[in-house]
C-alpha cells in the first residue's frame, strides 16, 4: 500500500475506518467525588463513540495517577477507577459503568497522590450505540474511610486511554 493512501485512510471519519485506534488523553480532567456518606463517587466524560454498533477490541489506561486536593478526604485515599459508558450513579461501579475497563483497585494513596495504574480490558465486546448515545467515562470509587464530604475534587495528574474497536454496522 502506498504511503498517500494509508494517510487517505486513517484520515476517514470514525465510522468509516476499519479498526479506530485512539488515544483520549485524560491529563489535566477532574473528577468531582460525592461522599458525604457512604462510598464516594465521581466520573468524568472522555468523550463519544460514533454511531452504531461498535465492536470493542480492546482498551487500556496508561500511567493514571490521581491526585486529591481541598479537605474531606484522607491524604491515604483508596479506591476503585473503571471506564464505561454510563457514569457512576451511586456507590457501585458495575454493568455499563465499567464495560470498557472492569473495575480495579487503586491502591492506597501516599500524600494525596495515587500509585501509578495500568489497568486493560481485552474482552471484545458489542456496544450498541445506534442511538447515539453511548458516551465514555472514566468512573472512581473513594473508599468510606477515605472520604467524609461531597463535592471534593481528584485531578487525573498523569493518565491517558487507548480504545481499539471497530464499526459492525448500524440500523
Amino acid at each position: 500500500m502506498a504511503k498517500g493512501l494509508q494517510r487517505s485512510l486513517s484520515r476517514a471519519p470514525r465510522g468509516k475506518r476499519d479498526i479506530v485506534k485512539e488515544f483520549i488523553d485524560m491529563t489535566g480532567d477532574t473528577i468531582t467525588v460525592a461522599g458525604a456518606t457512604g462510598i464516594g463517587f465521581g466520573s468524568v466524560a472522555l468523550g463519544s463513540f460514533p454511531e452504531g454498533f461498535i465492536l470493542l477490541l480492546g482498551a487500556q489506561i496508561t500511567d493514571l495517577v490521581l491526585t486529591g486536593s481541598g479537605t474531606g478526604h484522607t491524604s491515604t485515599f483508596d479506591g476503585d477507577v473503571g471506564a464505561g459508558t454510563t457514569a457512576a450513579a451511586d456507590a457501585t461501579i458495575t454493568a455499563a459503568d465499567v464495560n470498557i475497563i472492569a473495575s480495579t483497585a487503586l491502591g492506597a494513596a501516599t500524600a494525596n497522590v495515587s500509585p501509578n495504574l495500568d489497568p486493560g480490558n481485552a474482552v471484545q465486546a458489542i456496544i450498541d450505540n445506534s442511538a447515539d448515545d453511548q458516551d465514555l467515562y472514566l468512573n472512581l470509587l473513594i473508599d468510606d474511610a477515605a472520604i467524609s464530604a461531597d463535592g471534593v475534587v481528584f485531578t487525573i495528574t498523569t493518565g491517558g486511554l487507548w480504545v481499539v474497536y471497530t464499526m459492525i454496522g448500524d440500523d
